[in-house]
């Protein structure tokens, strides 16, 4: 109601929602896939990729931060699995 007072019922139309630009360009995005291919201890890490290890390597690498919450859906964009979760069949 206070939209309609505010700004009439133009008001009331959808509006796009504003998205955020990506952190990595798509050629950052191959080549961090390359790199993780590589497997952790070509970048000096001893265990599997974690989340939290994968954040640091972006951020060391490329300069972007990423909080670590937000690496599972970055890596399903880039169709990329941890060698150790995939299913071989």
């Amino acid at each position: 109601m206070r939209r309609v007072r505010q700004g009439g019922t133009q008001a009331l139309r959808s509006r796009r929602s504003t998205v955020a630009p990506p952190r990595l360009d798509s050629e950052q995005k191959t080549s961090l896939v390359h790199f993780l291919e590589q497997g952790t201890t070509a970048h000096g890490f001893v265990h599997n990729w974690t989340y939290s290890r994968i954040a640091i390597f972006i951020a060391q690498h490329f300069g972007v931060s990423y909080h670590q919450g937000h690496i599972p859906k970055l890596l399903a964009s880039l169709n990329w699995t941890p060698p150790h979760r995939r299913q071989f069949s």
